[in-house]
């Protein structure tokens, strides 16, 4: 079981060390990406919780359900933090963004391979070591993209830091959408 962990996710703390590596000028402070982290969990354990509420109202069997509304919900919960960041102009350049949303996703897939690990019957590293380079990718990038696309339209003096922020957050939906609609399932 801790080598599934380390396959889950290895590959997503190795990129997000890159990422930091390549800002040269070191403005997102390392207490900025702890708190980051700590939402990305945070944000994971609201996805749990709003899912199964919703679930219950829309009653989807779980696949459908995990195709077409879980990337919603998961993607504004992690968008959250960086709403923030931005609109208390605590993110100065797109890649700061970009360091902070792949944290934010990092996070938030170690949650959920946490939980996946308890819930899927394999021990198959293969298959961690998918959701390693494929789920936890997919979560850390999208945070990303919600937050790139939303320094680009902040510069761009809009007026609404929400407005400024739904390209990313619908680029980041329908990624996490077609990511989870794949025909071959990890398993």
């Amino acid at each position: 079981m801790k080598l599934n962990i380390i396959f889950s996710i290895l590959p997503v703390l190795v990129f997000l060390m890159v990422f930091n590596l390549l800002d040269s000028y070191k403005l997102v402070r390392i207490k900025t990406i702890y708190q980051a982290l700590l939402w990305g969990v945070v944000a994971a354990g609201l996805s749990y919780v709003f899912n199964l509420v919703l679930n219950v109202f829309v009653d989807f069997e779980f696949n459908n359900y995990a195709k077409y509304l879980a990337p919603f919900v998961e993607e504004i919960l992690k968008a959250v933090f960086v709403y923030y960041l931005i609109k208390k102009h605590q993110i100065g350049f797109m890649i700061d963004g970009a360091i902070i949303g792949f944290s934010i996703g990092t996070s938030f897939a170690f949650l959920e391979n946490i939980f996946y690990i308890n819930e899927l019957v394999t021990d198959n590293t293969f298959v961690w070591g998918l959701r390693g380079f494929g789920t936890s990718i997919m979560h850390g990038g999208t945070t990303a993209i919600v937050a790139i696309i939303t320094m680009l339209h902040t510069s761009k003096k809009l007026k609404s830091t929400l407005k400024a922020m739904m390209p990313g957050l619908l680029i980041g939906m329908l990624i996490h959408f077609f990511f989870n609609s794949f025909i071959v399932s990890t398993l």
